[in-house]
């Protein structure tokens, strides 16, 4: 981890401290499909900033089943643990990136409008620069995954 990443990682601390969790952590349709109640037990804080690394790798595969407001409130846990632990967080790297990536032109999902209307201007414009700062932030090896119109869709929506 460089100056940069710490930097980085304090950016986001800096603009999503007053994240406050809602009242539910995952939609209603979750149980179909995993234990939601257990996980969401697991990962009941109250500050996104006291999620630790363990819990957030355990839980990666939930993510796309976040509510809005969940979400918002552990979207700068995940990033963090991203950007400063990216050797550690196995798929969460990926989910993160697939969750955050806009639809493409023409396309619309409901999900993804009602995630990014939580985000204040100064988290978006972070999420922005995590798309544009992606070359300095990891390896080559996980940046090349992500194609430049992709990363470009993003930094643009963002």
């Amino acid at each position: 981890m460089t100056e940069f990443h710490q930097a980085f990682a304090e950016q986001i601390h800096t603009v999503f401290a007053g994240n406050l969790l809602g009242d539910d952590i995952f939609v209603s349709t979750s149980n179909q499909y995993f234990d939601a109640d257990a996980a969401a037990s697991e990962l009941s804080y109250e500050n996104w900033q006291d999620v630790p690394l363990a819990t957030l790798v355990k839980h990666r595969n939930y993510t796309a089943y976040f509510t809005a407001s969940a979400f918002h409130f552990y979207l700068p846990a995940m990033l963090t643990a991203i950007v400063l632990h990216t050797d550690k967080v196995d798929t969460l790297f990926d989910n993160v990136i697939h969750d955050l990536m806009p639809p493409m032109l023409g396309q619309t999902y409901r999900i993804f409008q009602e995630r990014t209307k939580k985000f204040s201007e100064e988290e978006s414009a972070i999420i922005g620069t995590f798309f544009e700062e992606f070359p300095t932030l990891f390896p080559p090896s996980l940046w090349t995954q992500l194609k430049d119109s992709e990363r470009s869709r993003a930094i643009e929506y963002w």
